[in-house]
């Protein structure tokens, strides 16, 4: 396609979901992991004529109360994210890091910075879930809001053409079915922004690092070096059928969460291979190791 698509890339996210999101999807944290999985399934589908990958790093609920305000419009939201990541996501392994909030009806459906995914104090995301949308629907939202970010502009305005029933960058993909790809105009833009630097932080292969320096709180819902898993506070272990509130497996469970995770029980719904390499891709917080 291009010689900046020869590399392969790799894009290290770290998704937050809050409590509002997280209630409408049922509260369940075994159910919201796989959706988010199959989210940016969808999103990595998109993304692979770009030769990207992204890499869920690590996935955090907000159960109890959200750590920041989430009212106002999303821009303003991600200006109060982008500070608090600052203060609390510093020793979390990440490029980019995104806020999933749900919203009835938003007058815009996120808000990120153009080109700066490697810029720290600016590589962030909201998107705002609405009401009824489908998971492949936020996905493309997803998409938009990254592509963004990698320095790729919107399409609308433009003579671009795409090999899918509609351009990923179009305002019109949203509301859109049918397979989407980046045209042309994306492509060049994406080309531009990986030739001026603007995209070197994605270059390193991630890996799963469970040895960075940090101490291990029990309880946090992550986890950490020296724990089979994390329920969070007491009450919510109180209703953890896999994990104590020591952060140990309870009798005969053999995992806490995930995709290879069900009924305490490592087990994979998909191809056992595809179930390994999202074992070894995926953040600690996610899958227990």
């Amino acid at each position: 396609m291009s010689d900046v698509t020869k590399s392969p890339r790799y894009l290290e996210m770290y998704v937050i979901l809050d409590k509002g999101l997280y209630n409408y999807l049922g509260s369940d944290k075994d159910v919201i992991t796989q959706k988010i999985v199959q989210i940016l399934g969808f999103v990595n589908s998109m993304f692979t004529p770009l030769n990207m990958t992204i890499v869920l790093s690590s996935l955090e609920f907000w159960t109890d109360n959200n750590k920041i305000s989430t009212t106002g419009e999303a821009d303003e939201i991600l200006q109060r994210f982008l500070q608090w990541k600052e203060s609390y996501l510093v020793l979390r392994p990440h490029d980019v890091a995104y806020l999933f909030a749900y919203r009835d009806h938003p007058n815009y459906v996120g808000a990120t910075f153009a080109g700066r995914i490697c810029l720290r104090n600016y590589a962030g995301g909201v998107a705002l879930y609405q009401r009824a949308v489908t998971l492949e629907t936020f996905s493309v939202i997803i998409a938009q809001l990254l592509g963004l970010s990698l320095g790729i502009a919107y399409d609308d305005s433009r003579d671009c053409q795409c090999s899918g029933y509609t351009c990923i960058m179009h305002t019109k993909a949203v509301h859109s079915n049918g397979v989407k790809a980046f045209s042309s105009c994306s492509i060049r833009d994406f080309k531009s922004f990986m030739k001026h630097r603007g995209g070197d932080c994605l270059s390193n292969r991630p890996y799963l690092n469970l040895s960075y320096k940090r101490v291990s709180v029990c309880g946090n819902r992550i986890v950490e070096r020296g724990e089979q898993c994390d329920c969070g506070s007491a009450k919510e272990c109180a209703k953890d059928k896999c994990c104590t509130n020591k952060c140990r497996f309870k009798p005969r469970a053999k995992c806490g969460t995930g995709l290879c995770c069900q009924y305490c029980k490592v087990r994979c719904i998909f191809r056992i291979i595809r179930c390994l390499t999202q074992f070894l891709n995926f953040g600690e917080t996610l899958f227990t190791p």
